[in-house]
């Protein structure tokens, strides 16, 4: 194995350096309650996927695997993490939207409360 890099092993490494960037993006933008920012990041690392499933596989080997081996294992932590706060995110709104539930149904419920001694009170004055 060679201790240099190949041009394409180093689009390799730029790639992944790219998708811990946008991965560490993606983290803030979660934070921020930021979805469109999440939506685009998103799709950029599509983009980014095709990129890397593109090259060659021969293109890795030339840059330094330890580097690969351990950018990939950053990037899936931080993948992991993320999942893990939109999972957590993804509940609070499921709870925030059963209580604006229940307070429109307890809305509701007094509205009828009202309509119904309302019709009493004009039938009084007829």
């Amino acid at each position: 194995m060679s201790n240099t890099s190949s041009p394409e092993g180093e689009d390799v490494l730029s790639g992944l350096l790219e998708w811990l960037s946008l991965t560490h993006a993606e983290t803030e933008a979660i934070h921020r309650n930021s979805w469109n920012a999440l939506e685009q990041l998103q799709a950029t690392k599509r983009q980014l996927m095709e990129k890397l499933n593109s090259a060659s596989p021969e293109a890795a080997p030339g840059a330094p695997q330890s580097q690969i081996r351990e950018l990939v294992e950053r990037i899936s932590g931080h993948e992991r993490s993320n999942q893990q706060l939109l999972a957590g995110r993804i509940n609070e709104v499921r709870r925030e939207i059963g209580a604006m539930g229940a307070s429109v149904q307890n809305l509701k419920q007094v509205q009828a409360a009202y309509q119904t001694s309302n019709r009493g009170a004009w039938q009084w004055y007829s």
